[in-house]
């Protein structure tokens, strides 16, 4: 399950990387620039959304600034589901997984409260 995960992260992270040229003619409200490393911003919808997208996890990283907070995790996470048309369990650790992966005997939360009291 983990590496599933890992391959999977890493395909959503190399999707929503896009180019300096990119970065530099798109609107600052629908990008967001990631300071260091070789990825210069991503789509600001991927901030925050328990993936480390910029490639020093900078768009993750809570201790950097406000654009990141665990209830700004959750909330990402539960819009991203309901875009879909999805619904989504919240996990005790700030992210959430499909409503459907609650209680199906595979554990998808990082901290197991898909699982719990099923």
């Amino acid at each position: 399950m983990i590496r599933e995960l890992a391959v999977c992260v890493f395909l959503v992270s190399a999707v929503s990387a896009i180019t300096e040229q990119q970065c530099n003619a798109m609107p600052s409200h629908v990008k967001f620039d990631c300071p260091n490393g070789d990825v210069p911003c991503i789509f600001a919808r991927y901030v925050c959304d328990g993936v480390k997208d910029c490639s020093d996890g900078y768009d993750e990283n809570q201790d950097a600034g406000s654009h990141c907070t665990e209830a700004k995790q959750l909330e990402n996470c539960q819009n991203d589901f309901a875009s879909k048309g999805l619904a989504s369990f919240s996990c005790g650790d700030s992210m959430c997984v499909g409503a459907e992966q609650k209680c199906d005997g595979t554990t998808d939360c990082l901290d197991g409260s898909d699982e719990a009291s099923c």
